[in-house]
């Protein structure tokens, strides 16, 4: 075999053609460097520091006419996060704003019903905007453990 005038830039490694991935940078290239004592966030389950963890489609291997989210996953130990700022409405919400928008449609009063029912929805979400405000105090227990996963 005659030697390859090919050679990897990153290592020095000869290479059989200039496409060709080295085989011995590909797990450096494949692996970030993180370090698990740096970061802006703490996972809840293995303690490591990150500043923006990855999103992998949820539920995995889903068939093809199933919906599919992101969520949050911890770099390190690949464990599902919930966001606690996001605040998701309740079932009693819900249904509270559907029976307001069914009583305004059959409301005689037209102009006043919309008015209190537009209060009533911003109240609401000045509620859940107050929620998701106070439900995190210090910023790295951000995320949490999602218990759906």
């Amino acid at each position: 075999m005659q030697d390859s005038e090919f050679h990897c830039e990153n290592c020095g490694a000869q290479l059989a053609a200039p496409n060709t991935i080295c085989m011995r940078c590909e797990p450096e290239f494949l692996q970030p460097n993180i370090d698990p004592k740096i970061g802006k966030y703490r996972c809840p389950k293995c303690a490591c520091r990150f500043d923006h963890g990855g999103a992998n489609l949820w539920p995995p291997n889903a068939r093809w006419y199933w919906t599919q989210t992101f969520k949050p996953q911890c770099p390190h130990c690949d464990v599902f996060l919930r966001d606690r700022k996001i605040v998701h409405r309740t079932q009693a919400e819900i249904g509270a704003i559907a029976l307001l928008i069914f009583a305004s449609m059959f409301s005689p009063w037209r102009l006043g019903t919309q008015v209190i029912l537009l209060i009533v929805l911003g109240a609401i979400d000045f509620i859940r905007w107050r929620r998701a405000k106070n439900c995190v105090s210090i910023e790295e227990e951000r995320y949490a453990i999602d218990q759906s996963s």
